[in-house]
């Protein structure tokens, strides 16, 4: 028999810590941003190859264009609000509706020959040549400054 003051082996187990007995389950966090920044780093490179590999070869970068489609609005506002018609609700929106289709039917043949329309509003620097402006804006029927 055992000495009375030592407990039996059977009791040390509940002695022992519960994070021992029950070790954690799943993954820790810093374990999951590691494993999310590779996956960003993976993503990045493959999209960056991407471009690269197909920019040239007719790709995206060679079928966008972009307008200054604020420029020509606020021209198109300029150009009503002198008009006689400027203070009259039901005047303002035809003005506005027929402003719209003509924007409208001037970007149709960009679309349809497969060119991406960008707002120049939205671009960091719009490279030399992209940018049809002046062409949607005398098709709207507007003098830009």
């Amino acid at each position: 028999m055992g000495n009375p003051v030592e407990p039996a082996a059977e009791d040390h187990a509940e002695l022992q810590s519960p994070q021992a007995l029950n070790p954690p389950q799943g993954i820790s966090f810093l374990t999951a941003t590691i494993i999310a920044m590779a996956m960003a780093a993976f993503s990045s490179v493959i999209s960056v190859w991407y471009m690269q590999t197909h920019a040239n070869a007719g790709g995206v970068g060679s079928r966008l264009v972009f307008v200054d489609g604020n420029a020509i609005f606020k021209a198109q506002v300029k150009a009503f609000a002198a008009g006689p018609d400027a203070g009259l609700p039901e005047a303002t929106q035809k003005a506005a509706k027929e402003f719209s289709l003509k924007m409208n039917a001037s970007l149709a043949p960009y679309k349809d020959a497969g060119y991406i329309v960008l707002n120049s509003a939205v671009a960091m620097n719009v490279p030399e040549g992209l940018d049809i402006t002046s062409r949607v804006a005398k098709q709207v029927g507007v003098e830009i400054q």
